[in-house]
């Protein structure tokens, strides 16, 4: 049996004489899935790596299963009513012990979509899977949790997640038309224009129940709040995976001007974030009731003037293992334009972002009518065209122990490992993506050694 410090030792006497010319280390897609119609978002099942779903708006939910395209999961156009336009089925989520036999609520899921009741009115309902078949929902088990009325069809919102912290986030955009006419977003009175939260931990038959935590329980104000001052947030993720912060990263679709990010940190609650007072950073001078000038509003992190975008899709924070130079990065983009983003996030000790910089990868990507992301098992990224009915997964050209993205894996990538020894931050030499550099980082980086 070789001793890990001598590996390390005989790989170190490699390290003369194996510099490289820098290259370029562009990211790129395959295709994953095509055959879809109007996908809006792919799930992955929070317990089987091999098993995903795809949201289409038409009211069907199709499974990926291996990387191929299976049956039906659902069919829920008898509940949904209009497909049109932003209306439609819009969000899916699973309980974290979905298909667990045995486990607390490992039959629950949770649908998010505009109703039969009028073209305007969104619900969330949780459904159960069929008894001993978690790839057939059964839709007798129908219970509808939340039913909120819009004024106009458009700014539905729609999605929904599961957070780390087990409670169930809704995205409700702000009723729609033009500039908020009824100040929906602004007030603490309405459901519109907001980020949600409702404990669903009961399972089956309970309902809902109020987290003690929401902003607004004890007080003046929806008890559902989370956030507020939102337009039409499309879509929300939450940072998590190996040195995953657990922040929430919300894509905001503007209206004349301005697109934005938002950057929430993990339990931060009650925020303002300034729709219709501003678009993005832009004071409005055409609303009532507030002050772009309220130090209390929070601004985006991000901003994209249009027309470059024109309706933001919010992505996912990367934290998989085959781009690890991307590592940390948010992933981004746009419908109108089809183009694709990633901006760095320098982290304070109060949890709060900033833009480090911003790469334009719609070169190497390709530019579509990006509906959404998505993120699988492994915290891979996926691309979802809407039109096209296509799912691309996000690759990189280079393998993991090209730490530098040089091309080559060679002494230069050993030194950084080594310089990294038992870190524990997901740098560059955490190949595996474990949280910690260790033994196993170097045996990969020795078996795709090139010189």
């Amino acid at each position: 049996m070789i001793r890990m410090s001598g590996i390390v030792a005989a790989a170190a006497l490699c390290i003369a004489g194996s510099t490289a010319m820098a290259q370029s280390a562009p990211i790129g897609r395959v295709t994953y899935v095509t055959g879809l119609t109007s996908p809006l978002e792919m799930v992955q099942h929070p317990n089987d790596p091999d098993i995903q779903f795809v949201v289409q708006q038409n009211g069907i939910i199709r499974i990926i299963q291996n990387g191929a395209l299976g049956g039906t999961f659902a069919s829920l156009a008898g509940v949904i009513g209009d497909t049109a336009n932003e209306r439609g089925l819009l969000g899916l989520a699973f309980d974290p012990n979905y298909g667990l036999e045995g486990a607390t609520n490992s039959d629950c899921l949770y649908i998010s979509h505009t109703s039969t009741i009028g073209a305007s009115t969104s619900q969330v309902a949780r459904y159960q899977h069929m008894p001993g078949n978690p790839l057939l929902i059964d839709t007798s088990t129908r219970e509808v949790l939340l039913t909120v009325s819009q004024p106009f069809a458009n700014h539905n919102g729609g999605h929904i997640e599961i957070g780390p912290d087990g409670m169930l986030y809704i995205g409700m955009g702000d009723g729609g038309l033009a500039n908020d006419p009824f100040e929906n977003a602004q007030s603490i009175n309405s459901l519109l224009g907001k980020i949600l939260r409702m404990d669903v931990s009961g399972g089956a038959g309970s309902g809902f129940s109020v987290p003690a935590d929401n902003p607004f329980v004890g007080t003046a104000g929806e008890d559902l709040i989370w956030s507020w001052g939102i337009r039409n947030p499309w879509k929300f993720t939450f940072d998590v995976g190996p040195c995953g912060t657990n922040a929430m990263l919300i894509g905001d679709v503007g209206q004349d001007a301005r697109e934005e990010i938002d950057y929430e940190p993990a339990g931060a609650s009650g925020r303002n974030y300034g729709w219709d007072c501003k678009e993005g950073t832009l004071c409005l001078t055409n609303d009532v009731g507030c002050s772009c000038t309220d130090p209390t509003l929070v601004d985006p992190i991000h901003v994209v003037n249009q027309p470059t975008a024109q309706s933001i899709t919010g992505g996912y924070v990367y934290r998989g293992r085959s781009m690890p130079a991307n590592r940390g990065r948010y992933f981004f983009g746009d419908f109108s334009t089809g183009r694709t983003w990633s901006l760095g996030l320098n982290i304070d000790q109060d949890g709060e972002a900033t833009v480090a910089d911003v790469v334009d990868h719609s070169g190497e990507l390709g530019q579509f009518n990006i509906s959404s992301y998505a993120r699988d098992a492994d915290g891979e990224l996926y691309i979802i065209s809407y039109f096209q009915g296509t799912i691309y997964r996000i690759t990189g050209d280079n393998p993991s122990g090209d730490t530098n993205q040089d091309g080559l894996v060679n002494g230069s990538d050993l030194a950084t490992l080594l310089a990294q020894w038992l870190d524990t931050s997901c740098g560059l030499g955490d190949l595996t993506n474990d949280g910690i550099v260790n033994g196993s980082d170097l045996a990969e980086l020795l078996a795709q050694w090139s010189n």
